[in-house]
């Protein structure tokens, strides 16, 4: 009955690691979507300025 016990509270408490470490992650996922979105409008400028002095 002991070990039930002890498995609950395992499980528990790797359930409360997991979710501290989402929580953790979600700054650096925007500060990653943020980087990359900037990437994406500074090539597709730099196209769009690149055929607009070819002709």
């Amino acid at each position: 009955m002991n070990e039930n016990r002890r498995c609950a509270s395992n499980a528990a408490s790797w359930k409360a690691s997991v979710t501290m470490k989402n929580d953790q992650k979600k700054p650096n996922n925007l500060r990653t979507a943020l980087i990359l979105a900037s990437v994406a409008v500074i090539f597709f400028a730099g196209v769009i300025l690149k055929q607009t002095l070819r002709f």
